[in-house]
């Protein structure tokens, strides 16, 4: 499914452009998703750098499933991830500085920081070594397509000693699903007032119309010199681009 395909399975639903992302309160935080829905969803429309759960914008997500499968490779451990409705791939990168800190001498420390600090070295050191078959983690990540399948790289990952924590997960999914992803993304109505006027220009062609234009003008640019690195003056010399820049540029002023 592309993003043609994916505008077509909601055609109820507006997908916004990126400018208008960080209007949507939760955008910016680790969307927690069934792994089942992460695995199905597909780039953005127009956009490749999120990807679309209905038309909410996605591109970190938080889980919590038993890894199935594991590999090591040379700079990171790749993980199976199930949580129940589905798995995903897991990608957690190795932590060379950690060998080099310097130790630290505990018995100086207060109790409860000598705890918390035993916590720490021994989660690290279970992250070095590579979490096992069966273990429960916890994993923080930003989603990517590697090899045509979707890919969580992790920014955070913690093997979880309680399996309550699982269960509370899915206990709470059905409620953030109900009052935030199943909702529609809207705009106030203000903001999309202004985006209806801006989108087009005098001539009345869309935004993404003109800009597949522009790019085009440009690449015939590129291919008819020799230039290695081109800058912004040197495009604006060619014929083609100053009568483009004239030509909606001005009018849109």
């Amino acid at each position: 499914m592309n993003c043609s395909d994916q505008c077509q399975v909601h055609p109820d639903l507006e997908f916004y452009p990126p400018k208008t992302w960080g209007l949507e309160f939760h955008f910016g935080s680790y969307k927690k998703l069934y792994i089942a829905d992460i695995v199905e969803m597909k780039p953005y429309p127009h956009f490749t750098g999120a990807f679309a759960y209905r038309n909410h914008p996605v591109y970190k997500v938080d889980i919590i499933g038993t890894i199935v499968k594991r590999s090591e490779q040379a700079k990171c451990f790749v993980y199976a991830v199930d949580d129940g409705t589905g798995v995903i791939l897991c990608c957690t990168w190795k932590d060379s500085y950690n060998k080099t800190n310097t130790p630290i001498n505990k018995t100086s420390l207060p109790d409860c920081l000598r705890e918390k600090l035993i916590s720490l070295e021994t989660q690290t050191s279970l992250q070095e070594q590579g979490y096992q078959l069966g273990d429960l983690v916890h994993i923080k990540g930003k989603l990517k397509i590697f090899r045509e399948k979707m890919e969580v790289v992790a920014t955070y990952h913690v093997k979880v000693e309680d399996p309550n924590i699982q269960l509370f997960r899915m206990n709470e999914l059905p409620r953030i699903y109900q009052q935030c992803y199943n909702r529609p993304f809207q705009l106030p109505l203000k903001v999309q007032q202004a985006l209806s006027r801006g989108s087009t220009r005098n001539d009345g062609k869309p935004e993404q119309t003109l800009t597949a234009e522009l790019k085009t003008i440009l690449h015939q640019a590129v291919c008819n010199t020799d230039q290695v690195l081109m800058t912004v003056d040197d495009f604006q010399k060619y014929d083609r681009v100053k009568e483009f820049l004239s030509a909606h540029c001005e009018k849109s002023r």
